[in-house]
């Protein structure tokens, strides 16, 4: 009975995929934002022009972490990739992407993505 082949702990990246993969890794964390923004912004708007009062003491928010950002982000890319989007392989792809950290655009990138990490939520 044939098993499905293990993703390594290691992987490897040419300079073109990785610059691939930070552009499709900031391009969808960006439109996850954009998108929660947008939304939580038309909650706004409807809220502060209800003039119920019940409607208007029920609190709502949109609320994703960075990290969840990060995670949802990744899984895009990695399904685009037909990788598995487990904990092990975002760390690998991480891990991959830092050996490219001398080139400009990847450590870019990186710092974007780290600092999006740090990010506690109120999209």
């Amino acid at each position: 009975q044939p098993s499905a082949p293990l993703v390594s702990m290691e992987l490897s990246l040419s300079l073109p995929d990785a610059l691939a993969l930070c552009t499709a890794l900031r391009s969808v964390s960006s439109s996850i934002r954009a998108n929660l923004s947008k939304r939580l912004a038309a909650q706004r708007s409807s809220d502060s022009s209800s003039a119920s009062a019940s409607a208007a003491s029920e609190p709502r928010s949109i609320d994703k972490s960075g990290v969840e950002i990060q995670t949802e982000a990744m899984q895009v890319a990695l399904l685009t990739q037909g990788l598995p989007s487990d904990e092990r392989t975002r760390a690998a792809v991480l891990e991959a992407l830092r050996r490219h950290e001398a080139e400009p655009a990847v450590a870019s990138f990186l710092h974007y993505w780290s600092s999006l990490g740090l990010v506690a939520g109120g999209f």
